[in-house]
Parts: C-alpha cells; structure tokens; sequence
C-alpha cells in the first residue's frame, strides 16, 4: 500500500477584487487589471435579485480564491470540471455543506465556490478584524 504525501500548494496573488464607485459597487480583475466580465455578469443578475453589496464582495472573494486555485493547478475557469471543483474542495479540508465547508451557489455559467476555511498558509493575511482573507 503506498504513503500519502502532504503537498502544499502555494496559490498564487494574481488577479484582484476592486471597489467599483459607478456600476457595480465590487469588480473581479483578472491579473492583467481587466474586468473578469462573465463575473461582472453574474453580479448584475444579484444585485437585480436584491443581493447586497456586502454579498457581491463577498462571492468576489471567492471567485477570486476558485480562479487562484485553477491557476495553480493549471486549470482554466471557462473549462473547469468536475473533478476539478471536487479538488478544491478537498483541498479546502472538508466536505460540501458542513461546518461552513464550500457549497455551490449562484447561476450555473458563473458558480462560486463559497467559504472562509479554502485559504492556504502561503496565501492568508489577518484582517484588522482578526479574521483569515486570502
């Protein structure tokens, strides 16, 4: 029987959630500094569903975490599978729907894998709260 290896996966800084003062008020960039568009899409479709600014920073954040993820694995986000969702999943340390673990939400052209545990060592800062943010 073989031996598991930890691996550490070191994500990397690229790409960014911007504060928007026309529009939309939260903008997920690409690390070119290019507005990640099918995002910007997905927000208008919850702001018009009543969803607050708070909520669209929030999924910005963990878009920006999924597309990080993809890029270290040398994934692409408009061919993502599966298996890959599944990964990252597992490599968040726990399993879908427990204990605030990722769960999917959203329009099934741009989902978001939501939540607050997927932040690896190498990329966690502390807020001035205290709390992890990648």
């Amino acid at each position: 029987m073989g031996s598991v290896q930890n691996v550490v996966l070191v994500m990397p800084s690229a790409g960014a959630v911007v504060e928007n003062r026309c529009g939309l008020p939260w903008l997920v960039m690409f690390p070119d500094g290019l507005v990640h568009e099918t995002a910007a899409a997905w927000f208008r479709e919850l702001l018009a569903g009543d969803s607050s600014p708070a909520t669209l920073r929030s999924y910005g954040y963990d878009l920006l975490r999924w597309f990080r993820w993809l890029d270290a694995t040398g994934g692409n986000w408009s061919r993502a599978t599966r298996e890959q969702v599944r990964d990252f999943v597992l490599s968040c340390g726990s399993r879908p729907g427990q204990n605030g673990a990722p769960t999917w939400s959203g329009s099934p052209h741009a989902r978001s894998i939501t939540s607050s545990r997927c932040c690896l060592p190498s990329t966690t800062t502390r807020s001035t709260t205290g709390s992890a943010r990648c």
